[in-house]
């Protein structure tokens, strides 16, 4: 695993990137995971959470934001 992040609202909630498989989240602190996104092969080499959005940075897409229960989107930077 590469980038993890745990929710700061609900700590039990942890996100992690992985080399090539995706994003997964884990509601139990880390016993079970679950894959959430897969980014085709890039690794996901960030993560962060500023409440309610959380963020993943990629080694080849860039970053994408998953905004209130919605699909991780591609963040565009203004």
């Amino acid at each position: 695993m590469y980038g993890l992040a745990i929710d700061p609202v609900t700590p039990s909630i942890v996100y992690a990137g992985s080399l090539g498989r995706g994003v997964f989240k884990s509601t139990d602190g880390g016993v079970n995971w679950t894959l959430v996104k897969n980014y085709n092969a890039s690794t996901v080499r960030a993560a962060a959470i500023n409440w309610p959005d959380s963020y993943v940075g990629t080694q080849m897409q860039g970053v994408f934001i998953h905004q209130l229960g919605n699909l991780y989107l591609p963040l565009v930077l203004r």
